[in-house]
């Protein structure tokens, strides 16, 4: 099922299909944010794709009296729509961000997409972002609310211990 405006343009490009699967299967998601907050309240809802499917996940949805209303769609410039090549793991709508991972399956690797609403630029990141504060080198930010964001870092041990080393959470807040 494909939506349409008056235009005949896609509203969104989610079909709903049935899937048999046989026994014994199953999938996992992990570091998946499927539920995001903006500063005035609004839930946005990013359904991502539980199993391959032979087209992209690509709309972000807003939650409105108890209704999804598609919010904002990914258009990558590489897309064709006669070959899936990208798989969105997540889209995130903060109060001036909108945050995406995906792997690009022409590029080989995951890759992060981040739009600033503010200046209404986007930019397209090989591995993350660079964290230029703890000087930790790239890392992937996952945002905690509207307001704060999250990523860790595994602990290098220079000493040996019998211990492993704990991971460090650092906490960011962004620019409002």
């Amino acid at each position: 099922m494909v939506r349409y405006d008056n235009n005949w343009q896609p509203i969104d490009s989610v079909v709903v299909q049935k899937i048999i699967l046989g026994g014994l299967i199953a999938t996992t998601l992990p570091n998946i944010d499927i539920i995001s907050k903006d500063s005035q309240h609004n839930l946005f809802v990013y359904y991502p794709v539980f199993l391959p499917e032979p087209f992209v996940r690509d709309t972000l949805y807003m939650l409105d009296k108890n209704m999804l209303k598609p919010y904002a769609r990914l258009k990558f410039s590489d897309q064709n729509s006669s070959q899936r090549n990208k798989n969105i793991f997540f889209i995130s709508r903060t109060s001036n961000l909108l945050i995406a991972k995906y792997v690009s399956f022409s590029k080989k690797g995951n890759r992060y997409f981040c739009y600033d609403f503010r200046s209404k630029t986007g930019k397209n990141m090989m591995d993350g972002f660079v964290d230029d504060i703890f000087d930790t080198g790239i890392v992937e930010i996952r945002p905690l609310n509207e307001h704060y964001f999250y990523f860790w870092k595994e602990a290098v041990d220079l000493s040996p211990s019998e211990e492993e080393p704990n991971p460090t959470l650092y906490i960011g807040k962004f620019n409002d």
